[in-house]
């Protein structure tokens, strides 16, 4: 399974999609913003998806006009996100559902949970906390979490047409794992300390 991004200028015909396991949703917004996500059923590789979607809308120019990314643990929650529509009165527009999502119920679900947060809400989140609310991730403490940690950040820089810096998402990637783990906490530790952060500059000009 995984998440799947077109521009609108780009998805010139949705029956393109008809043999496939699709549900896609309109996010509104700006011109420039506004975009079709969801999540297709594939059973290859993401490399093999991205070829696919190119060869099907030839007119698909890089990360600015789609992205495909693999859906892990938070397939729940993004389903539900995307059922989310414009606000707790306005539906989502479907563009495809052929995978029988229950629409009604999930929108229902996001902004009663959406209320309940902003009850216990006394500030405004931080961006970490949009960030991850948005593209969960399942912490296994190992190597791969740099990779989820990274995919859910650069996607919240895709939706939210923010800049892609790669110093600022790996401070954020390191700065999240540390947070929430232990065992992260001590490697981004170690990172530091490798790095001499606290060395006098005296030191630079001993041979």
């Amino acid at each position: 399974m995984f998440k799947i991004r077109i521009h609108k200028d780009y998805l010139d015909d949705v029956s393109k999609f008809e043999d496939y396991k699709l549900f896609m949703v309109h996010e509104h917004g700006s011109a420039a913003r506004a975009h079709y996500q969801g999540i297709i059923s594939w059973d290859k590789t993401m490399q093999a998806l991205r070829a696919r979607v190119k060869s099907m809308f030839p007119s698909l120019k890089g990360n600015g006009s789609y992205s495909i990314g693999k859906l892990e643990d938070e397939y729940d929650d993004y389903i539900t996100y995307l059922c989310k529509g414009d606000s707790c009165d306005k539906k989502p527009q479907i563009i495809i559902n052929s995978m029988n999502i229950e629409v009604d119920s999930r929108h229902e679900q996001y902004w009663k949970r959406n209320a309940e947060l902003k009850k216990d809400k006394k500030k405004p989140k931080k961006l970490l906390e949009r960030i991850f609310e948005r593209h969960p991730i399942n912490i296994k403490d190992d190597t791969s979490d740099y990779h989820l940690a990274c995919q859910s950040i650069y996607q919240f820089y895709i939706d939210e047409s923010r800049p892609i810096n790669p110093t600022i998402i790996g401070g954020l990637v390191r700065t999240y794992l540390a947070q929430q783990s232990d065992y992260h906490k001590a490697n981004v530790l170690e990172w530091l300390m490798s790095r001499n952060l606290f060395a006098s500059p005296i030191e630079s000009f001993k041979d």
